[in-house]
């Protein structure tokens, strides 16, 4: 017979106002949020986001229609 685990629940304490230091997942609407991370250098931009998760940002930012999405 398997036995199911299930990982402990955080408390309120541990939660609450936590964050992390390093962001790894930018929707594509927050492309200003990224280039403030890095210095506004688009190159630095890219090298966070990937070159399609940079370019699809842009694009959102510009106005193009892209569907909803996100970059790891």
């Amino acid at each position: 017979m398997v036995e199911a685990v299930t990982a402990p629940e955080a408390t309120a304490e541990e939660t609450a106002g936590e964050q992390t230091e390093n962001k790894w997942v930018y929707l594509f609407d927050e492309v200003d949020q990224a280039e403030a991370k890095v210095g506004g250098d688009w190159e630095a931009v890219r090298a966070l986001l990937g070159g399609k998760g940079a370019n699809l940002a842009e694009m959102t930012r510009i106005g193009v229609p892209v569907p909803p999405g996100f970059t790891v």
